[in-house]
C-alpha cells in the first residue's frame, strides 16, 4: 500500500510509480484487483486527491 497526495494530472503517474516500485523490489503482483482508498482530505473541487493505492502481492512466483 502506498499513500499519495496528488492533483488530478498526477493520478496515472502515481499508479505507474507504485507498480514500478514493487517490481523493482522483486515483488510480484497477484491476479487480485488493485484498488484505491480515498481520504477525507480529498478535494474534488480542487482536483486534489489523497488516497492509498493497494496492490495485492503474491507470496511466491507462479510456475
Amino acid at each position: 500500500m502506498c499513500k499519495f497526495a496528488v492533483f488530478e494530472e498526477q493520478l496515472d503517474p502515481a499508479w505507474e510509480w507504485a507498480l514500478a516500485w514493487i517490481a523493482a523490489r522483486g515483488f510480484i503482483k497477484s491476479d487480485k484487483p488493485c484498488y484505491e482508498y480515498y481520504y477525507n482530505e480529498t478535494d474534488v473541487s480542487q482536483n486534489y486527491y489523497v488516497f492509498d493505492i493497494c496492490i495485492p502481492l503474491q507470496t511466491t512466483p507462479e510456475e
